[in-house]
């Protein structure tokens, strides 16, 4: 028999446990575009993850991530593309309930949505967290990189994560994306071709650097490629836009993660040409992709965090 003392301790330990622990709420994303979406507008947005409690110094942008999904929403895409980095932990069934409430609007339009793997999406137990991310997103299939074809264009989704990739996985990947890539060019059904990675091959942060093994690796094929025209990216926290060799690469981490600033000393030997001329500091936002008949329209829209008003930022056309 326990005594009172004893049961006493056991209650407050049950407590204690039960308070701590995660209750999942987990849902399930779209993998379907309904007839009811406007078919030709597709929503970009990267770096929805929030600040972590340790992070105590940095922007928080709790308030305005909901904002964000919900203006998504009703924009009513085909579907979003995720640049990766949905939530600060990956492992977290926290963090992606908190998510699931952000993105809410998204989930009740049943508004597809196609993820790339950020960094964040390992944070925690790997094993784990790779659960979370393709239970939450059944689009991608459970694989670290595939292919979404909508129209005339096939989205290439690569996992840029090489440290957390056994060499295998990194030459598997490789071989895919290069078998892939020229089955593409010469399907006369595919007219553009787009790149997702979730770390940059080019960015002017001052937080993190540009990716050489994207570079190697992914943004080569890219170039080689004249179906392929638009590069797209996160994990800089802020919005780039780079042309190389006439070819685009947009950079577009503003969907809540805490900001980062930008090089602008354009006599830096690491400095790029940006395109957008926003300043060191640029808001929050999400790009919408417009399929026309003989283009296709990108436009970034931001909000002013201080007005709550938003407005068109950066708007561009690829033939």
């Amino acid at each position: 028999m326990y005594t009172t003392k004893q049961t006493f301790l056991l209650l407050l330990t049950f407590i204690i446990i039960y308070s701590c622990a995660e209750n999942k709420k987990f849902v399930q994303y779209s993998d379907e575009v309904s007839e009811t979406n406007n078919d030709s507008t597709i929503i970009i947005i990267g770096d929805t993850q929030q600040t972590s409690f340790w992070e105590f110094w940095r922007e928080s942008n709790s308030d305005f991530t909901p904002v964000i999904l919900k203006k998504i929403a009703e924009e009513n895409p085909a579907m979003i593309l995720h640049l990766g980095d949905v939530v600060f932990n990956g492992a977290s069934t926290n963090h992606w309930n908190e998510f699931n409430e952000f993105a809410a609007p998204i989930f009740t339009k049943q508004i597809p949505i196609y993820p790339v793997l950020g960094n964040h999406e390992y944070f925690g137990d790997n094993e784990e967290a790779l659960q979370n991310y393709f239970y939450h997103f059944p689009s991608a299939s459970n694989r670290q990189w595939y292919y979404k074809i909508y129209k005339s264009i096939c989205f290439i989704f690569l996992n840029s994560n090489f440290s957390e990739m056994t060499r295998n996985e990194i030459y598997d990947q490789n071989d895919w994306l290069d078998l892939t890539v020229s089955e593409l060019n010469g399907n006369e059904k595919i007219e553009h071709i787009i790149f997702i990675s979730h770390a940059p091959p080019f960015t002017n942060s001052k937080v993190v650097d540009d990716e050489i093994f994207v570079q190697n690796y992914f943004a080569s094929v890219f170039n080689d490629s004249e179906k392929a025209v638009l590069f797209l990216s996160g994990h800089s926290h802020s919005y780039e836009h780079f042309i190389k060799e006439n070819k685009h690469y947009l950079v577009s981490g503003g969907g809540g993660g805490p900001r980062h600033e930008l090089e602008t000393d354009s006599k830096r030997n690491d400095y790029h040409f940006d395109f957008f001329s926003g300043g060191p500091m640029r808001n929050l936002h999400y790009c919408k992709l417009i399929i026309h008949e003989h283009n296709l329209e990108i436009e970034m829209i931001q909000l002013e965090k201080e007005t709550g008003e938003w407005s068109s930022g950066d708007c561009f056309y690829i033939p």
